[in-house]
């Protein structure tokens, strides 16, 4: 994803007049939603400006600041140098692009760009009924900075490239084969835009004139929607940038487009690519209505010049917009139903498989990790731990992160391994664990890799953060029990130490039965847990928000040889009794987007343990 974290202090950009902005977890939409005045057109403009300042890292943080180096020795040494204050504002740019790269913004991509764009009008010029020098001159503002008029500009612009592609690879032209090829490839990028945006590419008339569709665009009948892609597709190309990897920035664009064809647009552009990121800033609540059905988590509310996150409180929102509760049930099709809107998400998201996460901010997990693994280490040695399921190793740059705030280096404090019996992620993780360990191979993907370098009975905790629910029932006992690589793993005093959200927040189809979320209750049956083991600590439950929601199990290691085929059984028929009652608890509360979350949930975990019991 191209931004995947935002924080920004107000002191950096006292101008546009906004709160500490701090935005986690971006997808490729992201819905601004405020009344007028709000902050909304502000905070993009800060985007479009912190994107800009990465440009400026392109070449790398060490070239970035040597030449930010470069330009403060040279006030240090000619401080009276009519220069100096050139040179003043180049190194505040580069030291502010510093910020923007390793603080500000938070990116798996190293380069990409930003485009403004606010589509005004639907009524495109013709290029016929003008001069023909007129052509030329509209197509040079289409490059300039800060365009915007694109509906007068547009048809001039392709009219232009055409002519320019016409002229160069005509037999008789004289520009030489360096300025061909430019054009050439420039007429190509054209297209390719053309044809993912609209389905086709553009056609050169009899007399020069642009076309699609068989006629000249202008008499094409286009409709709304194809208008406004036209525009993007010539502001995207006459301003270097591409369909992928650009931040797409739109300013309300329900001030001058009906919400039909805005939607329309946005549909195009989500399904063209799937390495653009697109912002809106908006007070539309169609629009927000479509932006929130493709994704629910893409609602920030933006409000006296601060932002939040609203994709589990809609209701925040609405009231905003629409005046309060009046106006909520007056807009009875959106807003009156987020109980809803939250259950059909959440067993929609419950047919496709989990997703898997990279490390980017503070995690409560992590800390809880943390701090459990933090009692259990000895100041003798480091902590030995095997990470299953480590995925992109999220786990690993969390704790090093945490501890490195204090001060810590984690190699200095965990003998850190990640085990994935699904390596996709290995080249990710790798990268990882070579920052804070590169002295020798710590990743494995199977018990035979693991066992080759290193001894059995080894490892004092075995992590399964997130793991659990996405392993079938019908594996524990392969998994968990005597004859696992887990239970190999562990030192005889060892733990496996098994966290999950007791709440996970997006439904996913992680096996045939979808996912079973084990709380304290379901996981004594599992291990056929006795009073005495808790007294004894070998059985150890941790709450970290006292709420019940991110919730981590110890389990000692001879308590694994007590998983069976009837213990899995009584577990799940106890978590199928925990959903029925939890479901019956929610019917009788006020439905709101939380409790139908809460019941998509529930509903869920009670279908998937009645499926896997009567199978």
């Amino acid at each position: 994803m191209l931004l995947e974290s935002i924080h920004i202090p107000s002191k950096e950009f006292q101008e546009f007049g906004l709160k500490d902005v701090k935005m986690r977890r971006l997808g490729r939409l992201v819905a601004l939603a405020g009344k007028n005045g709000a902050g909304k057109t502000r905070l993009l403009k800060v985007m479009h400006e912190v994107i800009g300042l990465r440009w400026y890292a392109r070449s790398g943080i060490e070239a970035l600041l040597k030449e930010k180096e470069g330009y403060d020795r040279s006030i240090r040494n000619n401080p009276s140098s009519d220069s100096s204050g050139a040179w003043g504002e180049e190194s505040e740019k580069l030291r502010r692009a510093f910020l923007a790269v390793t603080e500000w913004a938070v990116s798996s991509e190293d380069v990409f760009f930003s485009l403004n764009f606010v589509p005004k009008k639907l009524d495109l010029a013709d290029p016929r009924k003008e001069l023909r020098g007129e052509v030329a001159n509209r197509a040079d503002v289409a490059t300039s900075s800060g365009a915007d008029d694109f509906h007068t500009i547009s048809l001039f612009y392709l009219h232009h490239v055409l002519e320019l592609w016409f002229s160069a690879t005509h037999q008789d032209s004289r520009r030489d084969s360096d300025e061909r090829l430019k054009i050439e490839t420039s007429f190509e990028r054209l297209q390719v835009l053309m044809h993912r945006m609209l389905g086709e590419k553009l056609e050169r008339g009899l007399h020069g004139d642009p076309m699609l569709f068989g006629k000249a665009i202008a008499d094409a009948r286009l409709s709304e929607g194809q208008k406004v892609l036209l525009q993007l597709c010539v502001a995207l190309h006459a301003q270097g940038a591409n369909l992928d990897n650009t931040v797409l920035l739109l300013d309300e664009p329900e001030n001058h487009l009906h919400p039909s064809a805005v939607i329309e647009v946005l549909d195009a552009l989500y399904a063209a690519t799937t390495t653009s990121q697109i912002w809106i800033a908006t007070h539309s609540v169609p629009l927000l209505a479509y932006m929130t059905s493709i994704d629910p988590m893409c609602l920030w509310y933006v409000s006296s010049g601060g932002v939040e996150h609203a994709g589990r409180r809609p209701e925040v929102v609405l009231e905003s917009l629409l005046g309060g509760e009046k106006g909520i049930a007056q807009l009875h099709a959106f807003s009156g139903l987020p109980a809803v809107l939250a259950a059909v998400n959440y067993a929609t998201e419950s047919l496709y498989p989990p997703a898997v996460l990279a490390g980017k901010g503070p995690d409560p997990q992590v800390s809880q990790i943390q701090s459990i693994l933090g009692g259990l280490h000895s100041e003798s040695s480091r902590l030995r731990i095997l990470d299953v399921g480590a995925g992109k190793g999220r786990l690993l740059e969390g704790l090093a992160a945490s501890m490195s705030e204090g001060g810590l280096q984690i190699a200095d404090l965990l003998d850190y391994h990640a085990y994935d019996l699904f390596p996709d992620d290995k080249v990710v993780c790798e990268a990882v664990l070579a920052t804070y360990y590169p002295d020798e191979n710590r990743y494995f993907s199977n018990a035979d890799q693991l066992f080759a370098e290193k001894d059995e009975c080894s490892f004092a905790v075995v992590v399964l953060c997130n793991v659990l629910h996405e392993i079938p029932p019908e594996a524990w006992v392969e998994q968990l029990g005597k004859a696992s690589p887990i239970f190999r793993a562990l030192s005889e005093e060892g733990f496996v130490l098994i966290v999950e959200d007791q709440r996970i927040p997006v439904g996913e189809k992680a096996h045939k039965n979808g996912f079973l979320v084990l709380d304290t209750a379901h996981l004594k049956a599992l291990f056929d847990i006795k009073e005495a083991d808790i007294a004894n600590r070998l059985f150890v439950s941790h709450d970290a928000r006292n709420d019940g929601r991110l919730k981590a199990h110890l389990i000692g290691k001879d308590l694994l040889s007590r998983i069976t085929t009837q213990s899995i059984e009584k577990s799940i028929n106890l978590l199928r009794d925990t959903s029925r009652r939890e479901i019956r608890m929610l019917r009788e509360k006020e439905p709101s987007y939380v409790n139908g979350q809460l019941n998509g949930f529930w509903t869920q975990q009670f279908a998937n343990a009645s499926l896997y019991l009567t199978e």
